[in-house]
């Protein structure tokens, strides 16, 4: 929806930031519960995997996708356990070896 409002409003889609995360603080991931594991799920990665699937079509050479994340991401936080997970570099290296052949920058 976000994509097709963006063409109709601007005719063109040159950059997408992918910026949306929960960030659950824990003690154990014992304490982590289904509902809180699947939530964060649907708000730190789902998210950015639509959103580009929705963008691409539209994106040209030379178009920017940017995914944020924290540097608990990739440092890891033993008190935010669940948002570790935030940023799968294997789903980042999928959206590279799919946007790949269109000349699409990755950040």
């Amino acid at each position: 929806m976000a994509v097709t409002r963006t063409i109709e409003k601007y005719g063109r889609l040159d950059i997408v930031v992918n910026n949306a995360a929960v960030q659950p603080y824990t003690n154990d991931i014992m304490d982590v519960s289904n509902e809180q594991l699947e939530d964060t799920f649907r708000t730190n990665v789902f998210p950015h995997f639509y959103m580009t699937k929705a963008a691409l079509p539209h994106l040209k050479k030379g178009s920017t996708i940017i995914n944020t994340a924290s540097r608990v991401a990739y440092e890891g936080d033993k008190n935010v356990r669940l948002f570790c997970f935030k940023k799968c570099h294997s789903y980042l290296h999928l959206l590279v070896c799919t946007t790949l052949p269109l000349y699409v920058n990755m950040q």
